[in-house]
């Protein structure tokens, strides 16, 4: 099967019963592994990734204006820590999260 990663904008994913959470939880049924990096303004949210089933996490980044340039890198580094390999890549917004 597939190996998915997602980014977004969107802070609704990483609110438990959200539709957007819901969602995502359903998109992680049809792969292999959903890894969604959500990108949050800021340090408002709580930095830890949530398992929403068995193949299935949300990490939240922080960004600002001034380190938007080191978000690919702070990816990198997750997908590393993790020990994960994607096939996939999708984004809410090429010209934005891309």
């Amino acid at each position: 099967m597939i190996s998915v990663l997602m980014i977004s904008r969107d802070p609704l994913a990483l609110e438990s019963g959200s539709a957007v959470y819901e969602r995502i939880k359903e998109y992680g049924a049809l792969f292999s592994s959903l890894t969604v990096f959500v990108l949050v303004m800021g340090k408002s949210r709580s930095m830890v990734p949530l398992t929403v089933s068995e193949n299935t996490k949300i990490y939240p980044i922080s960004i600002s204006l001034l380190n938007y340039l080191l978000v690919p890198f702070k990816i990198e580094k997750r997908l590393i820590e993790a020990g994960l390999s994607v096939d996939v890549v999708t984004t809410q917004n090429p010209f934005e999260a891309g």
